[in-house]
């Protein structure tokens, strides 16, 4: 594939000209990397550089744009450097494709013009961020506000909303450039996930940058979408794009790689953004509340504390999507379903509405608002916790799962940091979060609940218990609970603790054996032998006799385990069997219904269309009746026409014929008059004399 890169007056575009047809197709680089075809061969992007751009970066937005269209070569618009060639073998990023259904790199991609003696792309020495318009790029553009954001967008795009939030709500400075990298392909949408990288990319000299911010977090990064840890941080299993845009002289990474969304929306809630920012993708920007998106982001919301009512989500819908395993976003949706349903079923207590302040003010607030006379307040948040048991039951095979971990922050993330501003980065995260423990990171690098739930283990992170008192109406008595919080209330959920039972045996082992040891080391040595021997049998039978006791405990324990697992397993079995019940009888109603109305519609579509057919057949039938009408009646007025024009021609040929006889007898009767008249002169000048025969010449000569 070769390119060409212009300059125009407002904009700049890339050409790609593919060299045969496999050049029109390729796999769009994003999950689930699905086929496309090549649309239109020309990116454009509506800004044009004041300062020249090192042909290493136009060559890398050639690459991002067209990447999966190109096949084993390349040539770029000028000639690269030999480094940005090396970034393009199989170590870095070579060409994708599907092997046995799984996306992976299959060949280098060869540049066919390389400049030996071109120096590199060095970069400069500003930040920029590439700033998407939701909650977590937006969280970054909070924590930095001097860096430059900078956005993408369709061309000709009237739509200011981004434009106005940051205007209104953020510090930064903003530059959205309009480009149609969405419209290359076909279907439409990024043709890699690094498209938004483009028009950073390309104000790279005018703005001097050196390192590019994106959004990414923590369940994108080294979660596989909550489901499963990937080891991002490994330098050897690095996200390919960010190898290669490292390798070519730009540092690409994100400063919450090691954040879950729990941080981000809590970064969004400390700059009172909960109701102005921007994050539903089906609403323009704003919250539908409807789509899964949206319920994820308003419980991360709530989970801080915003108030939000969940009201207007389709119980079915959302129950469905809550119980398809693995969970996406697992991690979230567990950690925050549970520490709702735990906040709003804290013990209600009585309001007395005489008294200044009750035994439980803050309790009281935070049930009955802080208006606490109104009835009603109590019974919206009734409503509100009828929604999480819902939802809490759509996860309960996974809701033990310790997530309390995801509120702080993973900290080898911080390696891809830049040196230069590396520091400020931890500063300003850790500002907002604490970083994770190693048993913390220990436990996350062994998340996986793609085929089992992952088991519940020790949090080692203090667990603060609250105590709740409250005033019931039946008796007075103090209600102890574990309730889960936000980091802003310095509170932990609380986890199970496992005991080692081999750990415990191994331990009376060892002091077996000291006692053992010291006890020898008294016994005179002459009686040594004999006195060991009966020492030795002595523990021999101890130690026999505690190993039974303990198998019996162990058997006894492992016996009620396991009639406590078929338990289990029956009454899972039952209600599992009930669900399907319920899901099959509401499956059969929903089929029966689109049945119904399938058959409806299409008896509909069948009388419409054969009221069309009659319709139209009458209409044909009118048309045709006028028109035969209309065609007679001109044929009849231009025979007629014929007709009359005929006959007046035959007239005036008459005319003319009686006209051509009238003019011969008048022509033959002035002959006649002529010669008399000749001889009557002639017999005059005769009478007088004359010269007859001069006369009778001239005469003749005149006639």
């Amino acid at each position: 594939m070769k390119f060409v890169y212009e300059e125009c007056v407002d904009y700049t575009s890339f050409t790609a000209i593919p060299e045969n047809d496999k050049e029109r197709h390729g796999l769009r680089a994003q999950g689930p990397y699905a086929p496309i075809s090549l649309k239109d061969d020309t990116l454009i992007v509506k800004y044009v550089s004041k300062n020249t751009l090192h042909p290493d970066i136009v060559a890398a937005i050639c690459i991002t744009a067209f990447y999966p269209f190109i096949h084993s070569s390349a040539t770029m618009p000028f000639p690269v450097s030999k480094r940005f060639a090396d970034g393009l073998q199989m170590d870095i990023l070579p060409q994708h494709g599907k092997v046995d259904g799984v996306y992976r790199a299959t060949e280098p991609i060869t540049i066919d013009n390389i400049n030996i003696n071109l120096e590199p792309y060095t970069g400069g020495s500003n930040t920029v961020i590439a700033y998407g318009g939701g909650m977590d790029s937006t969280a970054i553009a909070c924590l930095f506000p001097d860096y430059d954001l900078i956005h993408s967008t369709d061309i000709d795009n009237k739509d200011t909303t981004v434009r106005e939030f940051v205007e209104d709500n953020l510090e930064n400075k903003i530059h959205i450039i309009e480009s149609n990298c969405k419209y290359l392909a076909t279907p439409t949408g990024f043709t890699t996930f690094t498209n938004i990288y483009i028009t950073p990319l390309i104000m790279c000299a005018d703005l001097d940058v050196k390192n590019i911010m994106c959004g990414a977090i923590m369940g994108a990064t080294c979660l596989s979408n909550g489901t499963k840890y990937f080891p991002q941080f490994d330098p050897t299993r690095r996200n390919r794009w960010e190898r290669f845009y490292n390798h070519i002289g730009l540092c690409m990474f994100s400063p919450t790689s090691g954040c879950s969304e729990l941080i981000t929306s809590k970064i969004i809630c400390k700059h009172n953004l909960q109701h102005k920012v921007i994050y539903c993708d089906c609403n323009n920007g704003k919250p539908c509340n409807k789509c899964t998106k949206c319920l994820r982001k308003q419980l991360e919301l709530a989970y801080h504390g915003v108030d939000i009512k969940f009201d207007s989500f389709e119980k079915h819908f959302i129950t469905n999507f809550l119980k398809k395993r693995p969970l996406y976003f697992g991690h979230i949706f567990i950690e925050t379903i549970n520490n709702l349903i735990k906040r709003y079923s804290i013990p209600k207590c009585e309001f007395d509405e005489n008294s200044e302040v009750t035994a439980d003010d803050e309790v009281n607030e935070w049930y009955y608002g802080k208006d606490g006379s109104k009835q009603e307040q109590e019974e919206i948040r009734e409503k509100i916790l009828n929604i999480f048991l819902y939802l809490g039951d759509a996860i309960s095979d996974v809701r033990h799962i310790e997530t309390s971990l995801f509120n702080n922050i993973y900290a080898k993330s911080f390696q891809y940091f830049p040196d230069d501003i590396k520091d400020h980065i931890i500063e300003r995260l850790s500002s907002v979060a604490t970083i994770m423990s190693p048993d913390e990171e220990q436990y996350l690098e062994k998340w996986d609940i793609t085929l089992k739930p992952v088991s519940v283990v020790e949090n080692t992170t203090a667990i603060k218990q609250v105590e709740t008192e409250s005033q019931c109406s039946s008796a007075n008595e103090s209600t102890f609970g574990l309730i889960v919080v936000s980091d802003d209330e310095e509170s932990i959920s609380h986890s199970e603790v496992e005991v080692d039972l081999e750990s415990e045996v191994d331990l009376e082992s060892e002091v077996d054996l000291e006692s053992e040891v010291d006890l020898e080391s008294e016994v005179d040595l002459e009686s040594e032998v004999d006195l060991e021997s009966e020492v030795k049998s002595e523990v021999k039978t101890e130690v026999e006799a505690e190993v039974e006791i303990e198998s019996e405990v162990d058997l006894e324990s492992e016996v009620d385990l396991e009639v406590e697992i078929e338990v289990e397993a029956e009454v899972e079995a039952e209600v599992e069997a009930e669900v399907e019940a319920e899901v099959e009888a509401e499956v059969e109603a929903e089929v029966e219904a689109e049945v119904e109305a399938e058959v409806e519609a299409e008896m509909e579509a069948e009388v419409e269309a054969e009221m069309e057919a009659e319709v139209e057949a009458e209409v044909e039938a009118e048309v045709e009746t006028e028109v035969e009408t209309e065609v007679e009646t001109e044929v009849e007025t231009e025979v007629e026409t014929e007709v009359e024009t005929e006959s007046k021609l035959q007239n005036e040929q008459i005319d003319l014929m009686t006209e051509l006889r009238y003019l011969r007898e008048e022509n033959a009767r002035i002959k006649i008059n002529s010669n008399t008249i000749r001889n009557y002169l002639l017999q005059i000048f005769q009478l007088i004399e004359c010269d007859t025969d001069a006369i009778a010449s001239v005469l003749n000569s005149s006639m």
